[in-house]
């Protein structure tokens, strides 16, 4: 069956698909190296379908998809998230669930997204869908600040000098932050603003006191980030990077006709956070540029082209395919032909079925696949319990052959037993008999001894009655001599 190559394709793909989630877990050198990894849970599907041509991570429409990605923060500095979201190539958006507020520096967070599946009508299952998953975070330092010179080295004090520079302009009023190092001590003194004056149009700092010798200065600062020129009409700018933080930014004017940079009120102009624009109530003049400071919030993304939405056909028509895989693997058809026919005669039946609805699956016709993938697990199921019967009719008749075998063995070893007990009965009434005999013999022995004894006790009577009848002969022939 074309099932063997099918399951080689398979094979390499899974293959191919393992490593690039290994290649997607490899921490990048790149700041983009944020999301580690992603993983749907609970998904209806997770592996190829032949359908799509590829890996997929499906969900039946009206299911809850769930969504984990990894962050990994390689900033070096802790930063808040501000918020996540996913979006989807159908235009559904989705903010996350949980997400950690903060996240410190080289550590990992975990964002989680949980929600509807949209219908088929919305999200087609004809096609694999694209999504993006997008956080926004604002990292805890001098970062966040748009154009700012962090620690910008001004000069180096003579003891004479008032006047360093430059910075970069237009300096944001007010922005500017004078650090003093003093090289032979080694230490670092915030000068008091009161004692400098910076000149937010040129960049130059000017010291009441001029620095005294081996003293650094060094200066923190924040620039405009260009908005627009003035034209006496317009009065619209966007900033270069959003969405931008609430509250966060600062307009100013930069004239170079009075060579002033002017802090504008919050209330002479309004921003649009999302965007980053900036709408003035007073259009500038044309000698006039407007600048913007602020706190953006950074945004990565992350995407990919695997999410499959499924019908109530389709789902089940892949759950059918995935048991009929299991159930043929599962089945032993390396012995084609020593198979029962009946047991033959199913699986051929479900064969036919499965080519059917794979081949319907395969052209979209899930309803189609349904039907002929429940069929061929019908002819299955009865294919397994004809062998199940045949394997157990064949067990029965072993065991049965194996009882007859154990009964003639067991009436075998009674015969050699009785025939083993006939035979000892015969040796004892052997011996018995020899016993008896030999009794009697001993008895006879005894008999004649007795015999002998009682003869010779005659015997000797007689010759003691002879000796006295020869005594008592004597006597008288004595007795009759002296008569005489």
């Amino acid at each position: 069956m074309v099932k063997t190559n099918r399951k080689i394709i398979l094979a390499l793909v899974a293959c191919l698909a393992l490593l690039g989630l290994v290649t997607m877990a490899i921490p990048r050198s790149s700041a983009q190296a944020w999301f580690q990894d992603s993983q749907w849970s609970e998904t209806t599907y997770t592996g190829y379908d032949e359908y799509y041509g590829d890996w997929v991570n499906a969900y039946e429409a009206g299911a809850t998809a769930k969504l984990a990605v990894q962050v990994y923060n390689d900033w070096g500095t802790d930063f808040t998230i501000k918020s996540a979201k996913i979006e989807f190539d159908w235009g559904g958006e989705y903010n996350a669930t949980s997400f950690p507020s903060e996240l410190k520096a080289w550590k990992l967070g975990i964002i989680n997204f949980a929600f509807t599946v949209p219908s088929t009508d919305v999200a087609s299952n004809a096609v694999l869908h694209s999504y993006r998953v997008k956080f926004f975070f604002v990292p805890q330092d001098w970062s966040t600040l748009v154009y700012r010179d962090p620690a910008q080295y001004l000069g180096t004090g003579n003891g004479v000098n008032l006047v360093f520079g430059s910075l970069s302009t237009p300096v944001i009023p007010g922005s500017v932050k004078i650090s003093l190092i003093n090289t032979v001590a080694n230490t670092v003194t915030v000068a008091d603003p009161a004692t400098y004056i910076v000149n937010n149009y040129s960049g130059t700092v000017t010291f009441g006191a001029a620095p005294p010798i081996n003293t650094q200065v060094y200066a923190d600062s924040k620039y405009g980030d260009y908005l627009f020129s003035g034209d006496g009409t317009q009065t619209i700018g966007y900033t270069d990077y959003n969405p931008v933080v609430v509250d966060s930014v600062t307009v100013c004017i930069y004239d170079w006709v009075a060579e002033t940079v002017t802090t504008l009120a919050a209330s002479a102009y309004s921003v649009d956070y999302e965007t980053g624009k900036v709408t003035l109530n007073t259009a500038p003049l044309w000698y006039q540029y407007v600048y913007a400071s602020y706190t953006y919030e950074e945004m990565w993304d992350t995407g990919d082209y695997n999410f499959a939405v499924y019908s109530a056909d389709q789902a089940d028509a892949n759950a059918m395919h995935t048991t009929l895989d299991a159930k043929y693997d599962a089945f032993d058809l390396t012995n084609w032909y020593d198979l029962p026919s009946g047991t033959i005669a199913n699986l051929t039946k479900s064969f036919a079925s499965y080519d059917l609805g794979w081949d319907a699956y395969n052209s979209g016709k899930f309803a189609d696949a349904k039907t002929n993938f429940a069929a061929a697990l019908t002819e299955l199921q009865a294919a397994i319990d004809a062998y199940v019967a045949y394997n157990q009719a064949l067990e029965n008749a072993n065991v049965a052959e194996n009882e007859a075998y154990v009964a003639n063995m067991t009436a075998e070893t009674a015969l050699t037993i009785a025939q083993t007990a006939n035979v000892t009965k015969e040796g004892a009434q052997i011996d018995a008999q020899t016993a008896l005999l030999q009794a009697q013999a001993e008895q006879a022995e005894s008999e004649a001894g007795k015999a002998d004894s009682i003869g010779t006790f005659y015997i000797l009577i007689g010759i003691a009655g002879l000796l006295v009848g020869i005594g008592v002969l004597v006597f008288g022939l004595t007795h009759l001599i002296k008569k005489t």
